[in-house]
């Protein structure tokens, strides 16, 4: 099967998945650059996340999560990022493997 490639569109994005206790975060400036951390879920943690994006000049964050866990991610990153909060379960369409 055929890689599909996508036009960048935001020079440097990250995005992030949120759990209860762990906030999995990946930093993408290419198809070929892009790094991924993990953090707690502490505000001390969430602030080293915000941290981390600013020093690698991330614009926009997309930001997924099935439960409320994600309202203090999103309070921390607000300020400093346009953060858009996606649920994969309101795509109108149905992915299928």
């Amino acid at each position: 099967m055929a890689a599909i490639e996508y036009t960048q569109v935001i020079k440097v994005g990250c995005g992030i998945d949120v759990h209860k206790d762990i906030i999995v975060a990946t930093v993408r400036s290419s198809n070929n650059e892009y790094e991924t951390r993990e953090f707690g879920a502490y505000t001390s943690s969430l602030t080293d996340l915000r941290d981390w994006c600013k020093s690698q000049k991330v614009t926009h964050v997309a930001m997924e999560s099935t439960r409320v866990y994600w309202k203090p991610v999103f309070n921390v990153l607000e300020d400093d990022f346009e953060v858009i909060l996606v649920n994969a379960r309101h795509h109108p369409k149905k992915c299928v493997s």
